[in-house]
Formats: structure tokens, sequence, C-alpha cells
């Protein structure tokens, strides 16, 4: 970025070491030499050199910072003269004080001077000038008060920092407490010299028995403890402090701030920005944190130089249309998903008519996000749907939207989704919902299994009634069986004899039915006989037809052979023949002895129809009779027929009642199972958000059971006509189920859905106007799909979200993103201040961000000073938008040129005009300064912020 800044990386956590001697001062140890290769290689980024009463070991080392490749400051280590009893010596002991001030290297000139025109005490105890004496000397001391007061006199004291050592050497602690004086050092002092857990937070007033009030009056605002090393030995560790034995120990003094005196001096104003530990304060995971984005653009639109973000508060400022929303967008763009709503704004087109359209877009642009793992997304490589987890983003308007949409039916609503975020802190909730989703999603398989069971069993009831129709009449059937009866009854009346007669009648027509049986069989004989004997004639002639032409063939070619080789084969056909000739004989003798049996057998049917012939005027209802009995026993059979297809349609229906019953009787567990976890989320996780132990910032979250009232009128009566009389049938169907707006009451639905249910399973369905291609299968699906849901409500600060300003729901919704512990990720802001009055984000959102940002990285667009400086943002990105005109005067098209410089609050630079570009012109701090309505008041606020609000 063109050299702007060294640190383009913000405010970032270092190892500080405030408290090093050099060879200057009196009983330090090794060389000069040895020090410079000590400083090189620790581990601390920022060196204080603190000699007593002196500043040459500064200027000394300064001269070789080119190399050192480290940030030094300039320190000088006074004594008081203000003896006091020691805690240690009651009687006689006294205790000599030290205090130290951090000069601003820019004007090391002007302090070398000030401090070689001090008036101090020599070891006799003579006033003497500073510059006149050897700064060796251990008697030298100096009035505590005076001196301040002359660095205010010459104007330094805006340029150094007053550091009183407290629990360490010659530190005010040791002292029998004299509430004046010790407060009044104390008041006057910037810093305090401390490394004790109990110390640091007394003074940062925190503190369960002290209130604010006191300690403001005490102090006027609170103190940051910071501590060195006091290393006198050029091979002393530096960067790590000491123990009471004066050996190092993995303990250092972690300052977030630029290497700068200005960095330092944030300290005074943001005591958090100091911690006194081992390990580095704040340590996100990398792949937590973006390190860096760039635009890669080669038409000159967008600079490619790399803008670093910062793992904490980044905050993007800039003038109306510099890119401020743009670079944040980019960011998302890069990240999300290509359909995710939050990229796309509503556009009136043609008509009016609203289209959804990607907010930024340039052809010919790519862009790469850059984490602190390493791993690089690009615009142009982005797949369809990247894990949406990378970050959190929550574009300008959109709490405002949210907040308009909170209260509509979507399940998978940005507001539905943030309640689950924020409920999925809460312990044991994962579980729980879980738990509950999965018996949901058990109960809706059951009643979807037992719809596809019922519509089966409709279909084969349906078929079954209309095979049960085909068979005819059961009572008609009935009737003919007792004509039939009657028949044979009168039949049998008209046709009275005796039962010799009938046993004759009966004996002759059984001897009838014999002999047509017997005449039946001598007839089949016969012909069977006969087609043998053809079969036989025509298969012995062919046989000696073949044998009669090979013979001749024999005969031609083998005529000296014929007495010797063909007698024999004459010989055995003759032979054959005659066997052939007395089979044909004995068939013929088989055809007569059948032909004589049925002969005999026709003499016998005339006899036997001879004597018929006087009972068949006598019996001849009887065949009538037999015809009746058969009729009715085909009557019977279908009545069987029918019994046994009305009973398959019984169990059919037994079936069905049995499918409606567990259909119904899971619904009703679906609608328990809601009410069940509706009071466990009552009981256990009404609050979502307490930001203290006086419950201020407290959000409270209230369950109610809902109600998806688009999906029942959309979906379920948008299966019939809107006939009132249709409509009234559905609607009026039961009682206390619908309000005095038609609007269906809840609580009551599924006794509805019951009572519905039962009607368009019923005759009555048929009375229903469906519209086209709806049938009462689809309107029972419809009927019981799950509509229900847990409605939530947000409480705050004794207040419904319903009844909140816009501004406030605002509030209450970005706390709710802010506040989820879980989510590491970074979430990237746009305008979070929209609709809100500094006073309401002064003391609403402030402190909460300062809390966040200490969890996961914060990306922020906004234009509000206080956004920026009051929640101390370790990196501040200033868009900037160029605007060149082209020589064209019939296009007047412009060029753009989208710029960006990065820095923290303390990068300061007075304004120079001289530089062409207005980014460059002036630090970081004048820049906020300028673009921000109130951004001096700000500053100055930050300054003053520890008086009571």
């Amino acid at each position: 970025m063109n050299n702007y800044n060294n640190h383009p990386k913000g405010s970032e956590w270092a190892k500080w070491d405030l408290h090093v001697h050099t060879d200057v001062s009196k009983h330090f140890k090794g060389t000069f030499e040895e020090l410079i290769a000590n400083i090189a290689d620790s581990e601390a980024t920022v060196i204080g050199i603190n000699d007593y009463f002196s500043l040459e070991g500064y200027e000394k080392i300064s001269k070789h910072c080119s190399f050192l490749h480290k940030s030094t400051l300039p320190i000088v280590e006074f004594r008081m003269n203000n003896a006091l009893l020691s805690r240690n010596d009651k009687v006689t002991g006294s205790e000599m004080l030290n205090f130290h001030i951090i000069f601003n290297p820019n004007r090391i000139k002007e302090a070398k001077t000030w401090l070689n025109s001090l008036v101090c005490f020599d070891d006799k105890g003579n006033k003497a000038q500073l510059g006149n004496l050897d700064r060796n000397s251990d008697g030298i001391t100096i009035d505590f008060s005076e001196t301040i007061t002359k660095l205010e006199e010459v104007g330094l004291r805006n340029d150094a920092i007053i550091w009183l050592p407290y629990n360490e050497y010659g530190g005010i602690d040791r002292i029998i407490p004299s509430v004046f004086f010790k407060l009044g050092i104390i008041n006057k002092s910037d810093l305090l010299g401390s490394s004790t857990k109990s110390e640091i937070e007394y003074f940062l007033w925190k503190h369960d028995k002290i209130t604010k009030e006191q300690f403001k009056e005490w102090f006027g605002k609170p103190k940051p403890c910071v501590k060195g090393s006091d290393a006198h030995n050029s091979k002393y560790p530096i960067g790590k402090l000491k123990d009471r034995n004066s050996e190092p120990i993995e303990k250092y003094c972690w300052i977030k701030a630029n290497p700068t005196f200005e960095g330092l001096r944030q300290i005074i104003f943001e005591p958090e920005r100091v911690s006194i530990q081992e390990e580095h304060p704040n340590i996100k995971e990398p792949y937590y944190v973006i390190k860096s984005v760039r635009f890669i653009d080669e038409a000159g639109r967008f600079m490619n130089e790399t803008i670093h973000l910062n793992s904490g508060l980044n905050a993007i400022i800039g003038g109306k249309s510099t890119g401020k929303s743009l670079l944040l967008h980019f960011i998302a763009k890069t990240l999300l998903s290509k359909d995710d709503k939050r990229l796309c704004e509503e556009k009136k087109g043609k008509n009016d008519k609203v289209e959804i359209k990607e907010k930024y877009s340039f052809e010919n642009l790519d862009f790469e996000v850059e984490f602190a793992d390493g791993k690089k997304f690009t615009l142009k490589g982005r797949q369809q749907s990247p894990d949406n987890t990378l970050i959190e983003f929550i574009p300008q308007q959109w709490l405002s939207e949210m907040v308009e949409n909170h209260h509509k039916n979507e399940i998978e609503s940005p507001y539905q989704k943030l309640i689950e975020k924020s409920l999925s802190e809460k312990e044991g909730y994962d579980k729980n919902k879980k738990q509950h989703d999965e018996n949901c999603k058990e109960f809706k398989h059951l009643i979807k299994s037992n719809l596809i069971d019922l519509f089966e069993i409709q279909d084969v009831i349906k078929n079954l009634e209309r095979e049960r129709a085909e068979m005819g009449n059961q009572q008609d059937f009935e009737n003919s069986i007792k004509y039939f009866k009657n028949e044979i009854d009168n039949l049998k009346t008209n046709s009275s004899s005796s039962t010799k007669e009938n046993k004759r009648f009966e004996d002759l027509q059984n001897q009838k039915t014999s002999t047509l049986q017997g005449l039946k069989t001598c007839e089949n004989n016969i012909l069977a006989l006969k087609s043998y004997e053809e079969k036989l004639q025509i298969d012995w002639k062919n046989f000696v037809g073949k044998v009669n032409e090979n013979y001749q063939v024999v005969k031609s070619n083998f005529a000296l052979a014929e007495n010797n080789f063909l007698e024999p084969i004459k010989k055995s056909l003759n032979d054959l023949n005659s066997k052939f000739q007395e089979n044909i004989k004995q068939i013929e003798i088989n055809e007569n002895k059948f032909s004589n049996e049925k002969e005999n057998l026709e003499k016998q049917k005339l006899e036997v129809e001879t004597e018929l012939k006087p009972f068949e005027v006598k019996f001849a209802n009887f065949k009538k009779i037999e015809d009746c009995e058969k009729t009715i026993r085909d009557f019977e059979q279908k009545i069987a027929n029918i019994q046994k297809q009305e009973n398959l349609i019984k169990e059919q229906k037994t079936s069905l009642e049995t499918c409606k019953k567990a259909i119904k009787g899971n619904f009703q567990k679906l609608f328990e199972e809601y009410q069940s976890y509706i009071t466990l989320l009552k009981e256990k996780y009404f609050v979502i958000f307490k930001a203290d132990r006086d419950n201020k910032d407290l959000i409270e979250l209230h369950s109610e059971l809902g109600f998806d009232y688009d999906s029942f009128e959309g979906n379920f009566l948008a299966n019939f006509s809107n006939k009132s009389s249709t409509k009234n049938r559905l609607i009026f169907s039961t009682d206390n189920s619908f309000d005095e707006n038609n609007k269906i009451i809840k609580e009551n639905y599924v006794n509805y859905t019951q009572n519905i249910f039962d009607l368009l399973l019923s005759n009555e369905v048929t009375s229903l106007d469906f519209l086209k291609e709806k049938t009462p299968k689809i309107a029972i699906e419809s009927l019981f799909e799950n509509r229900f849901k847990v409605d939530y409500k947000i409480k705050y600060e004794n207040d419904w979200l319903e009844n909140m300003s816009q501004g406030k729901k605002g509030i209450v919704l970005l706390k709710l993103y802010l506040a989820i512990e879980k989510a590491h990720y970074p979430i990237l802001i746009d305008q979070p201040e929209d609709n809100l009055d500094n006073r309401t984000i002064y003391t609403s959102l402030i402190d909460f961000i300062k809390r966040r940002k200490i969890d996961r990285q914060i990306i922020m667009v906004t234009h509000n000073a206080n956004l920026v400086i009051a929640t101390d943002a370790e990196q501040v990105i200033v868009a900037h938008q160029e605007v060149f005109p082209e020589t064209d005067e019939k296009t007047q098209d412009k060029k753009f040129k989208f710029e960006y410089v990065t820095g923290a609050l303390e990068h300061t630079m007075k304004k120079d005009t001289s530089i062409e570009s207005i980014l460059y012109q002036q630090g970081i701090r004048e820049h906020v300064c300028e673009i921000l309505e109130g951004g001096e008041i700000a500053f100055k606020k930050r300054e003053e912020k520890y008086g009571l609000k």
C-alpha cells in the first residue's frame, strides 16, 4: 500500500519489555555488544530502554534499530525524594519510591533538554540541576509532582507516559497508606507496575465489594498495569518477567497495539489491551480467522494489493459509494453459496415488478480470501454450495428485514436459525432438540405409513365392492330359491305313485342307462378294430411293395445268386404274409363278437324303452324336479359367494378403522410431542444470553406452540372450491375450531383434523366441491401434514421484541448473532447502526461488541464513530473511490479506482495535501475523524469514557 503504514495489520498482541537497562545504568553487567545481540534475539517485539535519569542508553541503542528489527522506546527511571515509612519497619525505616517516564521517540530532543534542566536533589540533599550531576549516583532524587508539572509546562505531557511501580522494587505498595499522597500519585500516573492478578483487576475496578462510584472517587479512571523484566544484565532473556528471586519465568507482558509510542498510549484508554500471562492472550483457531483479502482485476478498477485483516474487530469506513459495503460483500460472495439470499437485493423492473438481482457484479473480476491456516478461496473458483459455516454475514437492512418478517411461518427463516444457534449454546439443548426432531420424524413416518395402508385398503374395498355388485342381489336369489322349492313340492304332489312303481321305474332307468353305456362301448370298440385293421392293411401293403422293389434291384444286380441268395428272402416274406393274414382274421373275429354284443344290447334297449313307455306320462315331472333342484343349488352357491365377499369387505373395513385410529393416534402424539418439548424449553432454556450477574443484557426466550397458517390455507383448503357451502362445511364442521376471523385455533387443530378426516372418508365426500384434479386422497395427505412448530418470543429488558422500536429490535437480534459463543467463525456486519441513535449504540452495543471480538473475528462496515473508536477496533480499513473523467465528451464515461488503506486507531499522521492520493495524505486516526461524524468527539469520549455513564 505504497509504504503508507508499517503496521497494516492493525493492533496485534505482542510481547513488550519496557524495563531493560543498558550499560549506562549503574550495576549493569555485561557489554553493550552483548546487549545488542540479546535484543536482536529476544522474544520481545518492543523494548523499553530504561536507565536511571538518562536517555543516553536509548540513544546508543536507537542507532542500531535498522538491523535489530525491534521497536525501542526511550524510558527514564526516577527516584522520588518522598521517602515514607515502610510497612516492614514501623519505627524508623523508610522506603524510597521509583517512577518511570516513557517518552515519545519523536520528541527525544525536547525530552533530553527537559531532562537536563530538571531541578533535583543530590546525594547530600542539596538542590541541583540534573544536567550537572553524575546520573549513576544512587543518591539522586526528584519530586514527583513537580516533575509532572514541568512536563506540562514544556508541552511534553501528551508525549510522555507516567509509569508508577506498585508491588515491585520502589513500588508504592510498600509504604504505609497515606490516603491523600498515595491516591495523589496514582491519579497523576498513567500506568501502574504490577503483575499480580488481584491488583490488576483492582485497578481495573473489578471488585465485588467496591462500587464503581467509589473507585471513581479514588482514582478518577481505571489504570492499566504493566510489567518489565528490569534486566540489568546483557545476557538476561529479555521479555521474560522475574520471580521473587529475580529468576526469569515463562510469563510476559502482552500488549495489543502497534509497536509504537502511540500504540502504547492506547492502553491508557483501553486497559484491556494489556495482559500479563504466559500464553498469547487471544489465540483464535487459524481456520476461524480471515488473514487477508484482495481484488484481482486487470481492468484497474480495484487495487490489487493485499488488504490485511485483524483477528479482532475490523471496521471498514469511507464516504458514500467508496466501496465499503462492496468489499464486505465480496468477502461474503466468495465464501457463501451462489443462491444465498443475502447476496441479492430486490429491484423494481418493468411494470414495477420486483426482481431479485445480485447486489454487486463486475465482469472479469476475481476476489481472493485467505484464512490464517493458509486456505485460499476465490470468487471464480467457489463451488455452487460451499461450506456456509465459513462465515456469518449480516448485510445492510438484513436485521430490519428479520425484524419485519420474524412472525412469518418459515421454519427455516434466518430468524428461526438465529434462535436455534443461540439455543445450541445451552447445555443439553442439542441432545433434547435432536430427540424432539427424531420423535417428530418417527410420528410423521408412522402417519405417512398409515396413510399408505389406508389408501391401499380403500382400493381393496373398492374392488371388492365392485365385484360384490357384479354378483347380483342376494335377496333376489333367496326369493328364487323359495320359488323353486314351492315348484318342486307342487310337481311331487301331481306325480304321486306307489313305492313298487317308483322302484321299477328307477330300475328301468338305471337299466336303460347301463344299456346305453354298453352300446357306446361296443360301438367304440368296433370302430377302433376297423381303424386298426385298415392301418395294418396299409402298413403291410407298403411293406410288401418296398420288399418287392428291393428284390428286383438285387435280382438285377445279383442274377447268378438268385437261387442261393434270394430264395430264402422269398420264403420269409411268404411266411410273414401267412401270419399277417392270420392276424387280420383274428381282428375280424373280434369285430363280429362286438357286433353280436351290440345287436343284443340294442334288443335290450328296445325292450327297456317298451317297458318304460307306460311310465313316461306318469313320471314326466321327475325331470323338472331335477332341474329345479339343480337351479336351487346354483343360487345357494351364489349366496355363499356373496357372503364370503361381504365377509372380506367387512374384514377390510375393520382394518380401515384400525388404520384410521392409528393415524389419529399418531397425529395426537405428534401434537403432544410439541407440547412436551415446549414445556421443556420453558423450564430450561428461557435465558438465551446473560452478560453479567446484574442481569444486564438479559435476553429471555419464551416458547409457545406455533402453527403454519399459510400452509393450512394454501395447501389444504386450496383443494376445494371457494363456494360458500363447501367452505362452510370444512370450516364449521366442528365447534370451537375457528375464531371469529375464521382462523383455525391451533390448540384445537387435532380435533379438527379428526373430524374433517371422517368427513373426507365418508359417503358425504361426494357433496364437497373439489377443484380440478384434486381428490379426497390429496386432501387427506395435505390435512395430516405437520404444521406445528415452535414459536419463539424474545424478551429484552422487560420488553417483548414485537413491542420494540425497529432500532431496538435490530440491537437485540445483532446481540443474538454476536452472543453465540460456539460460533467462532468470522461475522460480517454491514452498518449495524441503521435505525439507531448514538446514545443507544453507546449504551447497548459498545461493550457487547468488545466482549465478542475476543472470541470471534468481526468485520464491520459502519458510519458510526463510536462503533469504531469506543469499541477500540483493532483494524480500520479506509475505503476510497477515485473518479477520473474520460476525454471522450460524447460518452462521458468515468473510470473508477477503488482503493483501501489499513491500520490501527493509533496510526496517526498529519494531513499532507502534497500527496496525490487522498487515502495516503493522512493517518488512520485522521481519516476516522474526517470521515465519521463525531470522530474527534468519540476519541475524546474514549479517553474520558471511564467516567461513569
